[in-house]
């Protein structure tokens, strides 16, 4: 763990130095690169906050195609080591790319330009070695939250035992023990639709009324908004007084409710002098030595993505750490090679093996919100060890008034050969597809029934070649396409999967990234009626020569068995 972020940082450097001596016409195959790349115009002044010319001047080129992973906000460099600019807009139908340049970029238009920003991680790694330190000191003896986090320690509560009141609901529960936390480290497991974030809005309502300051971090700004938006329009709601704070990122603009703090000095002290009472940055922040013991409760938003040595990185900040998230959908992102049980995210440190959170270690919240009946018992007895149910309610959700009555899994097998990460054939079924379904009906928990509308449709495909097809045919169109990353978070009416490869063994990388389970469980559950898969016949008859490989395939085997098809 304490050469985690170290290993981290070298393979950043080695893929940038990679690309930075890739040969153009080798560029084309890389997704963190643009190449063939030719200026279209100048498009004018980037624009400030305040509506304001800025020196900044923003170019258009348009590029060949290509598979491109990057989006707003890219920093770009030149392959001769010159920054180039930073993207604004990327559209993969057009092929054109958006770059804000300096003012003196001129006629200077490389044909080739990629994107690695090497992020410094000093303050992390730094964080690390003092944990290490106390522990070395026997400080393990020590309750504190990161040491319960790192030796799985049931959550510690100053009065009562950790279990929920006879009829007390796991939310009422939740909201109760947050306020009660004994430094120490409480996780609470999300699955698809079961309002982590409602719940995590309520902890953070509970802990500010009890005059605690509260932190919140996660693995992106966008994921700290998120639950600040959240906590805004319950407290809002509730006539409550919650002062939030953010430290942004560089040329982000906060909503009107969020007080902006640059430097982390200024930002700690107000949470300290309680100017805020819930203060929001990444672990950059809460890593610095100057946080520690600035917050009461620091919350982790996604923590199924948070990496064991960022929590413990950031958690002498805080008396006691909240984990929300779930490890059974998007992994912990991460670049390098790390020895077995430092791979992992801070909630998947604590389940190890286990599908669900053992309630002797945290909370798993049971229902879910969006998952009609049949497609929550696919997700639950896949995903979540039988123990997701579906409120009574959403046995209402269904399609109705066309040929895919009812709600649930379909399967629609598609023969095709020699695909390996896009296939024409599938985009054409998903077309057809979604002819029959836009201008059909679909069902509500209420009862209520309305069209089904293009923006009731998701379609998601695990490589971005596959992506880029089937946005040509389907965005135009108002119907959002887009790999798995992408969608998480949001729900659906109708969710269809399209899986691009023709066999098993043409999968561009292998089994584990086209059967994976959580990409699977990501894809199929934004669905609030009907969870499609587009796929060839021969995906489900992989030849498995390990136990893991035979994991990989049941999940899409056992969708085939509970799905209907056309």
């Amino acid at each position: 763990l304490i050469d985690w972020h170290h290993r981290e940082e070298k393979a950043e450097w080695w893929e940038y130095f990679r690309l930075r001596e890739l040969p153009e016409e080798d560029l084309l195959d890389e997704v963190k690169a643009i190449a063939g790349l030719e200026h279209v115009a100048e498009l004018g002044p980037f624009l400030s906050k305040k509506g304001k010319a800025t020196g900044s001047i923003i170019h258009r080129y348009r590029f060949p195609l290509q598979e491109v992973e990057l989006t707003e906000g890219d920093k770009l460099r030149r392959q001769d080591d010159q920054p180039f600019g930073e993207v604004l807009a990327l559209d993969r139908i057009a092929q054109t790319v958006d770059v804000k340049r300096g003012p003196k970029s001129g006629a200077d238009h490389p044909s080739a330009v990629f994107s690695i920003d090497v992020i410094g991680t000093r303050a992390l790694q730094d964080s690390v070695m003092r944990f290490a330190e106390r522990l070395r000191a026997a400080d393990y003896l020590q309750a504190s939250a990161g040491t319960d986090l790192l030796y799985r320690r049931a959550p510690r509560l100053r009065t009562g035992d950790f279990s929920p009141q006879q009829g007390e609901s796991t939310t009422d529960f939740a909201v109760r023990v947050v306020t009660e936390l004994d430094r120490t480290t409480l996780a609470v497991q999300g699955p698809p639709g079961s309002g982590k974030t409602y719940v995590g809005a309520r902890m953070i309502r509970a802990a500010v009324a009890r005059g605690m300051r509260v932190g919140v971090t996660a693995t992106s700004h966008k994921v700290i908004q998120n639950l600040f938006d959240a906590v805004r329009d319950q407290a809002k709601a509730a006539g409550e007084d919650v002062r939030l704070a953010r430290k942004p990122k560089d040329g982000e603009e906060l909503p009107p409710y969020v007080l902006e703090f640059n430097k982390n000095e200024v930002a700690l002290a107000a949470i300290r002098d309680r100017e805020v009472h819930v203060l929001g940055g990444t672990a950059w922040l809460w890593a610095d030595e100057d946080a520690a013991g600035s917050v009461d409760l620091l919350f982790v938003d996604e923590a199924g993505q948070f990496s064991l040595a960022n929590a413990l990185a950031v958690a002498p900040t805080a008396g006691s750490l909240v984990l929300l998230g779930d490890p059974q959908q998007l992994d912990q992102p991460q670049k390098a090679s790390h020895p077995d049980g430092v791979n992992v995210s801070a909630l998947g440190h604590l389940l190890a093996s286990a599908e669900t959170m053992p309630p002797n270690l945290g909370i798993f919240l049971p229902e879910t919100w969006r998952l009609a009946p049949n497609i929550c018992a696919f997700t639950s007895e896949l995903f979540y060890a039988g123990r997701l149910t579906s409120v009574p309610a959403l046995v209402n959700q269904q399609l109705a008034n066309g040929p895919f009555n009812g709600a649930g899994l379909w399967w629609i097998a598609t023969q095709h050969e020699g695909n390996r990460s896009a296939s024409d054939e599938e985009v054409e079924v998903v077309r057809v597809l979604v002819d029959a379904l836009v201008g059909t009906s679909w069902i509500d928990e209420n009862g209520i029934q309305r069209p089904l509308a293009p923006t009731d449709i998701r379609v998601v495909a695990p490589y971005n070649a596959q992506v880029n097809r089937l946005a040509a045919q389907l965005e135009p169109r108002g119907i959002p396409v887009g790999t798995v990353d992408k969608f998480q978070g949001q729900t659906c009416a109708v969710a269809i999967y399209s899986m691009a490869t023709s066999r098993p063994e043409d999968a561009p990388r292998g089994m584990e990234f086209l059967y994976h389970l959580n990409r699977l469980n990501v894809a199929t559950s934004r669905a609030r009626c009907a969870s499609f898969i587009v796929g060839s016949p021969a995906l489900i008859e992989p030849q498995c020569r390990t136990p893991r490989q035979m994991q990989l395939a049941n999940g899409i085997c056992r969708f085939v068995e509970m799905a209907r098809q056309p």
